[in-house]
């Protein structure tokens, strides 16, 4: 109890800093010390000169220990959010304001490049922008790290609009030597299953000597790698799940979207775009948009004009280009061509819910 941090005990909060530094303990005991005396600056407005000169040197010694770590994981997201917190509290803002930046950077290039092996454990599969650079950057608050402030943002817009630019091709994930080796088989199912282009998973209601014939099949004949198969359930319910192998998990297509959605509203958020939602009119009735592709902007589809009867007129602006789209009928989309844009529009008219949200960018627009 003796090393506890008690409010105005500046004896106290000196000592355990000291022995920190001298017994060079590791990152976790510094960035606890970190926390416990943020929590006494929070209640002290200014913060007292002993409380500064003690995070000043808990600080400095979070940036040595960094410096030394040959792994380049020893900061990771959590720490470096707590450490923009409290630089501002320290006696030498600007310089670890500069200091905290490099750090940033690092980690954001690493998970940029997917270079799992120098993250920590905590941060792989996060996202660089709205995991990373966007909460550091809300959390300087103290005007001498404004120059971080907008060399982050400068970041920000960057990979901002590099995402809204890539827009995935559709992957074609059909199997045609395989499907030859169903059909010749006599599983017509499984043929029809490798063949198709979207199709990825594939539920089979077999018996147990169909559910092995299908394994051998896919064992012994296909090449390795290609099919995965498993078996759910149990009993007279238990059926054989057939997967391809270069597939996304639904999960991870699930990730990427809401990532992608993420972005687009950060950019409306700093009007680098505009959302707009509308109500389109039933199927069969035309919308009046004159639309063509925009090669300047990655083949986004242009909103030309808006015709005069149009029943979406006064409701979007023209000389703009759709970002993405979002309906119940279709999810969150980016439309990769103005066939995409008018299918999705098709299909959002043909449903129930006929309520549609545009993300569109001025035709000024570049990405970087």
């Amino acid at each position: 109890m003796a090393d506890m941090i008690t409010l105005g005990n500046d004896a106290d909060i000196i000592k355990l800093v000291q022995e920190l530094v001298a017994a060079a303990r590791g990152r976790d005991a510094v960035l606890g010390a970190i926390s416990s005396i943020k929590a006494v600056c929070d209640k002290q407005t200014p913060p007292s000169a002993t409380l500064a000169n003690a995070m000043t040197t808990l600080v400095q010694r979070v940036f040595e220990l960094a410096v030394k770590d040959a792994s380049h994981s020893y900061l990771d997201i959590k720490s470096l959010l707590l450490l923009t917190s409290v630089v501002g509290l320290t006696t030498k803002p600007m310089e670890y304001y500069a200091v905290l930046a490099a750090a940033v950077n690092l980690v954001a290039a690493n998970l940029k490049e997917k270079k799992t092996s120098m993250l920590s454990w905590s941060d792989k599969g996060k996202d660089y922008i709205t995991d990373l650079l966007v909460p550091v950057h809300d959390a300087i608050e103290n005007e001498m790290g404004n120059s971080t402030k907008e060399e982050l943002m400068r970041e920000i817009m960057t990979g901002l609009l590099e995402s809204a630019s890539q827009t995935e091709a559709a992957k074609n994930y059909a199997m045609p030597a395989e499907a030859e080796i169903a059909r010749k088989a006599g599983y017509s199912d499984v043929q029809k299953f490798l063949l198709s282009p979207t199709e990825t998973t594939l539920e089979l209601n077999l018996s147990k000597s169909g559910r092995m014939a299908v394994h051998r099949l896919i064992d012994y004949q296909m090449s390795y790698n290609k099919v995965r198969h498993s078996s759910v359930g149990a009993g007279r319910s238990r059926y054989l799940v057939l997967t391809k192998c270069d597939a996304e998990s639904l999960s991870d297509v699930r990730i990427k979207k809401e990532r992608k959605e993420k972005h687009m509203e950060l950019l409306v958020k700093f009007n680098t775009y505009q959302k707009f939602t509308l109500t389109l009119p039933p199927k069969g009735t035309k919308l009046g948009l004159i639309l063509k592709t925009n090669k300047t902007l990655g083949n986004m589809t242009e909103i030309v004009d808006v015709v005069e009867n149009s029943p979406l007129m006064n409701l979007i602006p023209k000389d703009v280009c759709i970002v993405s789209l979002k309906a119940g009928a279709i999810g969150f989309v980016q439309p990769r061509s103005m066939k995409d844009t008018v299918e999705s529009f098709g299909k959002v008219q043909a449903a129930a819910s006929k309520q549609l949200e545009m993300i569109v960018a001025p035709n000024g627009t570049t990405s970087a």
